[in-house]
């Protein structure tokens, strides 16, 4: 299955933006946890309301905050792989010297995730 490309701020909100976007080269690349949880909730369901699970509300929130840089999933998929946030620079050094996928290095993130953050086992234990 093919993760589609995440939206912009601007095709998520008919609404003008506040604050400028952020150029996505001044900000921190994104984790590969956080892309992960981000591709989980873009692939829900559209009945799946944030509104009704704090799980899927936690998966919301990260699918949103990619939006807000204006970048799409691929780009920050990208982004990650070649300037890679300090926490990751180990695991992306491994996968590559194990001839890792994308999935495989989404695999062992997540399962690092779990161990630091209870919400995040909470989400994955809810899809």
């Amino acid at each position: 299955m093919m993760i589609e490309p995440l939206p912009t701020a601007e095709a998520s909100s008919s609404e003008p933006l506040e604050t400028p976007v952020p150029e996505p080269s001044s900000i921190p690349s994104p984790r590969l946890r956080e892309l992960a949880l981000a591709a989980i909730a873009a692939l829900m369901p559209r009945e799946a309301s944030p509104r009704g699970s704090a799980e899927i509300a936690f998966l919301h929130r990260h699918l949103s905050a990619l939006s807000r840089v204006g970048e799409t999933w691929g780009q920050a998929m990208e982004r990650a792989l070649t300037q890679p946030a300090p926490e990751d620079e180990s695991l992306i050094r491994l996968g590559r010297e194990l001839g890792f996928g994308v999935i495989e290095l989404f695999t062992v993130a997540l399962a690092a995730a779990v161990e630091d953050d209870a919400m995040t086992g909470r989400a994955l234990a809810h899809v």
